[in-house]
């Protein structure tokens, strides 16, 4: 039997944009970051494409630059993060455990594309400028949130130029 365990796509949207916020910080290559950051979520979920990562990251850069957001790029990565992880799109709450499960349980089916996370980002952009999107916390840090399994020790470590090979 096949153990299905996708991570929802909430969780991959925190990633990628966890993947574009390392890439902007660092000399590193997108592609190595990417396949740091699938091989380290491996524990949780079936293994993400490091590829698909990559694109999805590199779509949000994109979507930066076109914006014209300059030095302010890593805020709004890191805002999308916490947005993602607190929020639903529809800017309720998110329930993050619950009596019969907990919302960072895996998938049956993979359920997030880089379709799918260009469009939610591009949105969560064009509301965040227009006032729209719940302030981030000033003591919230992705590092520091352990809701998501995996990710906080991944935020926190550094990508080696060795991770690409």
């Amino acid at each position: 039997m096949i153990d299905l365990n996708y991570c929802p796509d909430w969780i991959f949207d925190v990633i990628a944009a966890s993947v574009a916020a390392e890439f902007l910080r660092s000399p590193l290559s997108l592609a190595s970051i990417s396949q740091r950051f699938s091989e380290g979520m491996k524990g949780a979920y079936n293994e993400i494409d490091a590829e698909l990562l990559s694109t999805s990251s590199e779509n949000m850069i994109l979507i930066l630059n076109e914006a014209e957001t300059g030095e302010a790029s890593v805020d709004v990565l890191n805002a999308f993060s916490y947005f993602r992880i607190s929020f639903e799109m529809d800017k309720t709450p998110r329930k993050l455990s619950g009596i019969f499960g907990s919302s960072t349980k895996g998938e049956k089916v993979q359920s997030y594309d880089e379709v799918k996370t260009r469009k939610r980002f591009k949105a969560f952009l064009f509301a965040l400028r227009n006032g729209g999107m719940p302030s981030v916390p000033s003591d919230w840090k992705l590092e520091k949130n352990e809701n998501i399994p995996n990710l906080a020790s991944l935020v926190g470590g550094k990508t080696s130029i060795l991770d690409g090979l």
